[in-house]
């Protein structure tokens, strides 16, 4: 669910992982992104609750972002030899 306040959007993106190493990689990732304030994935259930300025950015660009690192998003492919530079764990 996508919510606007105060000009700064608020969304929810899939992404695929397994651990805290992800966790940090995933949020980095989406952090890395001009605009965006705030990522926290959530280990359990693989959604990344993504706080970001709809003028810098989109979801689709913070979602590239995810895959170029080595996880899939429910929009994304992971770059493949990213992923397969991933620990086993992560994959």
């Amino acid at each position: 669910m996508d919510i606007i306040y105060n000009n700064l959007k608020y969304a929810t993106l899939t992404v695929q992982g397994n651990c805290e190493i992800c966790k940090q990689r995933i949020e980095n990732a989406a952090l890395s992104v001009n605009g965006v304030f705030s990522a926290t994935w959530n280990v359990q259930n693989g959604k990344l609750q993504i706080g970001f300025n709809p003028e810098k950015t989109n979801i689709g660009e913070i979602s590239e972002a995810i895959a170029k690192v080595g996880h899939d998003t429910d929009k994304n492919k992971a770059d493949k030899v990213k992923h397969d530079e991933l620990s086993d764990c992560c994959k």
